[in-house]
């Protein structure tokens, strides 16, 4: 996860296919909010712990979907990418 996350960070900071890395972003938070975060089997202090890391993760991923979006519709309008978007919307 370390690599994926590196050129993921890297492609959104270089601007290069900054709406691939930050949908690459997205997918992984959300994985990462189901997969690790399950606030819903766990009790007392450690479901509180859980549901805030989870909320995170989701927060986190809803900031890359936007981050993808505003790439993706305006990339070349905004200057702030090297390379076109990947992604048409």
């Amino acid at each position: 996860s370390g690599p994926y996350l590196i050129v993921a960070g890297l492609s959104v900071a270089l601007g290069i296919w900054a709406d691939l890395g930050a949908l690459l972003i997205a997918a992984f938070t959300l994985a990462t909010a189901f997969l690790v975060h399950h606030f819903w089997t766990d009790e007392g202090q450690e479901q509180q712990q859980s549901m805030n890391n989870f909320l995170k993760d989701v927060a986190l991923a809803g900031g890359a979907l936007m981050l993808f979006a505003l790439f993706a519709k305006f990339g070349d309008d905004v200057g702030l990418t090297v390379t076109g978007p990947l992604f048409d919307l």
